[in-house]
């Protein structure tokens, strides 16, 4: 045994230690990184809904929105889809798309500050995979997509209860951020 030839006192002094190490290393902040390649450029994000967006991607839309108000960032109307607007969000039928007929929501950026903060995104929502959704679903994608817009990446097994889980789960249709997703956006912004 690792302890042998060890008077009594060094052991309990040995376990003391032990214990402190392990309650200062649990005080200590999360920096497990949840953030992807590209996060927003500041805190205030300012959005444009398309004005033909389907029924299902406006409410999926404002439910993502309104998950954010559990965070540190500001999320303002900008009306239209302008040169300072940070998210602009569009939805159609990509079913036909060699790349985005299998993808229900996505992301890009569309103006880069440097190379890792966007200063613009675009939404897109994909309709033709709506059949395939229930409400609790398309609230998932909404908060999914909008997690993407302030930097978060895809949660997999084992991450937590995140609606950052990617692919989309019909069975476990989580539509908020977990309290991980966010302290980082908290921590980031």
């Amino acid at each position: 045994m690792i302890l042998e030839g060890i008077s009594i006192v060094q052991k309990a002094f040995v376990a003391v230690l032990i214990i402190v190490v392990g309650l200062a290393l649990a005080a200590l902040p999360v920096f497990a990184s949840n953030f992807g390649r590209f996060y927003a450029d500041n805190k205030n994000h300012y959005y444009s809904l398309s004005s033909s967006l389907h029924t299902d991607s406006l409410s999926a839309a404002n439910w993502g929105k309104d998950r954010l108000d559990a965070t540190d960032i500001n999320v303002h109307d900008d009306g239209s889809c302008k040169s300072q607007t940070d998210v602009c969000i569009f939805d159609g039928d990509y079913s036909q798309h060699p790349v985005y007929k299998y993808w229900s929501g996505w992301v890009t950026c569309n103006k880069k500050v440097n190379s890792s903060k966007c200063d613009k995104w675009h939404m897109y929502f994909n309709t033709g995979e709506y059949h395939k959704y229930d409400e609790d679903t398309l609230r998932q994608l909404g908060c999914h997509e909008w997690g993407h817009t302030v930097g978060l990446r895809h949660s997999y097994a084992g991450s937590g209860n995140s609606c950052m889980w990617s692919p989309l789960s019909h069975s476990n249709s989580t539509t908020d951020y977990s309290v991980h997703d966010i302290d980082h956006i908290d921590g980031r912004y």
